[in-house]
């Protein structure tokens, strides 16, 4: 049986690594995306590259990490391991790991690993070590980590209110401010 060509058109919309066509899609489907659309841009570049991502479910990022749960096993297959964490600090340690390559005499395999980090404002408070000494380290040539914090300014589901820019830039790590869901697009990549 055929299938109508306006829904193989949907189907080649919904892959996570989508570079082209037109899709309709929320702030956190953009975020989900990044990785899947990294590693796709790495392999044309001809690079050997793995995503890593990790975070805390109960950020208020926490439909990004529904998302992520629900397409785990999608984006193992593209090469991005999704692994939430207890905690952002155990989340930060883990991403710092990840941009140790060819450390110790060990050699990687893998050009470089990019990851991205989620958590909520309290968690960027407790994720200031490794968050900063990962930023002073620096990252592998090929990696990266791009770094999400679901900030709540009016302390409605944490117990201060949260603003984590200021950390931020304390740690050395730059900022990146996205208005439109296309700078979220941009800007993730760029980072």
């Amino acid at each position: 049986m055929a299938t109508p060509q306006g829904r193989q058109h949907e189907v080649a919309l919904d892959q996570l690594d989508c570079t082209d066509g037109v899709a309709f899609l929320t702030g956190s489907d953009v975020l989900q995306r990044l990785p899947a659309i990294q590693r796709k841009l790495d392999a044309i570049a001809g690079l050997e590259t793995k995503g890593y991502v990790s975070g805390y479910p109960g950020s208020p990022l926490s439909g990004l990490d529904s998302l992520l749960r629900r397409d785990r096993d999608r984006l193992a297959s593209l090469g991005v391991e999704f692994d939430p964490a207890t905690n952002e600090d155990l989340a930060a340690t883990a991403l710092w790991g990840t941009q140790n390559l060819d450390v110790g005499g060990i050699t990687s395999p893998y050009d470089g690993v990019f990851g991205m980090w989620y958590g909520k404002g309290p968690g960027v408070e407790r994720s200031t070590d490794p968050m900063r000494t990962a930023s002073y380290f620096g990252t592998a040539q090929r990696g990266g980590v791009l770094a999400l914090a679901g900030d709540d300014h009016e302390a409605r589901s944490t117990v201060t209110a949260q603003q984590s820019e200021t950390l931020f830039m304390h740690m050395g790590m730059p900022v990146l401010s996205p208005a439109t869901l296309q700078e979220f697009l941009s800007y993730g990549l760029t980072a």
